[in-house]
């Protein structure tokens, strides 16, 4: 008797403790069944300097959890781990430290394939720079996370031109960017990224460099034939090509937002050079800093969406200016861009 009750009186220990002292606690729940998830490992992590772990616990069997070490000076985050899938939950400073819900939810390999793309085409010299970014909804009923390691959750056509160097950068509904691998498939061209699709909206975006010269065409491939697919062009670059439509500038950056009518694959001829303004309605060039996959001067350094007001990440990746909220605007028909124009599009 007294062994079996070590544990709980262990457990309410800790939990007096967590109470006592401001120490976070809570529930981790499944969410696919509505029960609790027990027996599951949660670590605390600190943004004070960086992203430290600084303690982990399990949840016993009616999925209750307690730390005994406080974060102070800004969030913390609480990352748990449930077949296979990391989940993330921010707990920013001034929210209850008690009655914490972490919700995970159960892993299937039902396809959900991506709702639409958006490219973003950039000219620097002569390289042409792809910041390729993919759309997911996953509104399974009831909710499940998409995960199939062995085929990928992403497929996608890298061309030969960019000689299988490839940046990759993911999330979830957290809105956690998590930088991706991409691994070749037994089908030339063609690479997979296992990122895991979570109940919500999910992004990927994938960053390359290509050759180019003006009488050189870009040609897209995808995977997902008739993917809804919008191009977007920074002001100096001129674009051509059949079955575009412009759709007007976008305010922010000033590039110029395109729609393809074949979706998946298409070809375009691009003149001209210009880089998307990061951080400035004015649309000026960004400068450069260490190279993208070794591609010299490519990759772009930026200040995303800060996940809080006390906790802003940086992430460096071409890509990220294929924020969430930018892909979602353009795929889903959210506020318009100014100045739409209809018809093929032959201009800047």
């Amino acid at each position: 008797m007294m062994r079996r009750a070590v544990p709980r009186l262990a457990l309410l220990g800790l939990l007096s403790a967590a109470w006592a002292f401001g120490a976070i606690s809570g529930v981790a729940i499944n969410r696919t069944t509505g029960q609790p998830a027990g027996r599951i490992a949660i670590t605390l992590i600190s943004f004070a300097q960086g992203m430290d772990p600084i303690e982990e616990v399990y949840t016993d069997a009616e999925g209750r959890f307690a730390f005994v070490k406080e974060v102070s000076g800004g969030p913390a985050m609480l990352r748990s781990e449930f077949e296979g899938v990391s989940y993330s939950k921010m707990v920013p400073p001034g929210t209850p430290q008690q009655g914490v819900e972490v919700d995970v939810y159960e892993a299937a390999k039902e396809p959900i394939r991506p709702t639409g793309r958006v490219l973003v085409l950039e000219l620097s010299g002569a390289e042409l720079i792809v910041n390729e970014s993919y759309l997911f909804e996953n509104k399974t009923s009831p909710p499940r996370t998409y995960r199939d390691a062995e085929n990928g959750t992403l497929r996608f056509y890298l061309p030969a031109e960019a000689k299988g160097i490839v940046q990759v950068e993911a999330s979830g509904p957290a809105r956690m960017p998590l930088q991706q691998t991409a691994d070749p498939t037994s089908k030339e061209g063609v690479y997979k990224v296992d990122f895991p699709i979570k109940p919500g909206e999910n992004r990927v975006s994938l960053t390359y460099l290509v050759p180019h010269s003006d009488e050189t065409a870009f040609h897209a491939r995808s995977v997902y034939p008739k993917i809804q697919t919008r191009v977007a062009v920074p002001s100096g670059v001129e674009v051509s090509g059949e079955g575009l439509t412009s759709l007007g500038k976008e305010p922010n950056t000033q590039a110029e937002i395109f729609e393809v009518a074949s979706g998946g694959d298409f070809e375009v001829t691009l003149k001209g050079s210009g880089r998307l303004g990061r951080g400035s309605s004015s649309g000026s060039e960004a400068a450069p800093s260490a190279g993208a996959g070794g591609g010299g001067g490519s990759e772009i350094s930026i200040q995303p969406a800060p996940i809080s007001k006390e906790a802003p990440l940086l992430f460096g990746i071409a890509g990220a200016i294929l924020a969430l909220g930018f892909v979602r605007l353009y795929l889903k028909g959210g506020a318009a861009p100014a100045e739409k124009t209809r018809g093929a599009a032959k201009r800047r």
